[in-house]
């Protein structure tokens, strides 16, 4: 057993489902020395009471159970900021409740944070599979994904199941609590923070091994969405956009002071893209540099409802 101390936040909601698996994967890691935290939102199924049988059998789980419904994003923000001031793990990672991970999930993680330096995330590629675990014979990423400074900016690359970090970034993280982050992604937020404040870092591996991320029909939250080839020309035409302005102006709002000028300057712009085309186009390093030029140049991107008017 490794002497890094893990703290896995896993955050639940009518999971009964699926959840035993998960847990099992969990208790299963390799080479690290894990406690599990639990944030239930209030569930109405079987979730608690497989909880609870677990935690009887296993010392290193502990259940919290929401007086309320605060949805996903904010019970892991929440969830995170309960260990603001504890200095007992070297590790944190989210878990949701109705994947699996590889027995070395975590340990593979933790190598390359080693690599990386105090204050880094870590966020992976993954498999998609089906309700049964069955591999769909894609993955998260394509292939061909290579991840590119600024694309955290246009989408969020960080996949939440799959975050891994050090106590530094979970202290940088809990630096500014982020109100009115309902609509947006808790793992946007974190890939943000460490993508572009001083001294963080972000490690994105293209490796999909070391989980298996499960589509059904009862999912919380999702990133991965089939469309059709009708629905994606409509959506692109329509002025549909994978660029969250609303999180880009909270980031701007709460770490305007944890960003080098030049990084401050680009999200600023950004936000006011419509003046600001010929400066984007020069400076934005991103994965689909054309795609992001042509969006620009056509106005693609909506930052508000306001400007669907005009």
């Amino acid at each position: 057993m490794s002497n890094n101390k893990v703290c896995v936040i896993m955050s639940t909601y009518n999971g009964e489902r699926y959840l035993k698996t998960q847990l099992d994967s969990i208790l299963a890691q390799k080479g690290v020395n894990i406690s599990l935290y639990v944030f239930d939102d209030v569930s109405s199924d079987g979730t608690l009471k497989i909880l609870q049988e677990y935690a009887a059998r296993y010392s290193n789980i502990h259940i919290k159970v929401n007086e309320t419904n605060k949805n996903y994003n904010y019970n892991f923000i929440d969830a995170l900021f309960s260990f603001k001031d504890n200095n007992e793990f070297d590790y944190y990672a989210f878990s949701d409740q109705d994947d699996y991970w590889a027995e070395d999930k975590l340990i593979s993680a933790i190598k390359k944070l080693e690599k990386k330096g105090e204050c880094s995330l870590y966020a992976s590629n993954l498999k998609i599979v089906d309700e049964n675990l069955n591999y769909s014979g894609r993955n998260y990423r394509n292939a061909g994904y290579l991840c590119h400074y600024h694309d955290q900016l246009l989408f969020c690359v960080t996949i939440g199941n799959t975050a891994v970090f050090d106590s530094k970034f979970k202290d940088l993280v809990t630096k500014y609590y982020p109100k009115d982050i309902a609509s947006n992604a808790h793992d946007h937020w974190v890939g943000l923070i460490a993508n572009y404040c001083k001294g963080a870092n972000f490690i994105f591996d293209m490796c999909p091994e070391h989980i298996l991320y499960r589509q059904h029909n009862h999912n919380t939250s999702s990133g991965f969405v089939k469309f059709g080839l009708k629905k994606i020309i409509t959506r692109w035409f329509k002025g549909y956009t994978s660029i969250n302005f609303d999180i880009l102006k909270l980031f701007i709002k709460y770490y305007k002071n944890e960003l080098s000028d030049n990084n401050r300057e680009l999200i600023e712009k950004l936000i006011d893209y419509r003046h600001n085309k010929k400066f984007l186009i020069n400076n934005i390093d991103c994965s689909n540099k054309n795609k992001f030029k042509l969006k620009l140049i056509f106005n693609r991107y909506t930052s508000d409802k306001k400007e669907k008017t005009k």
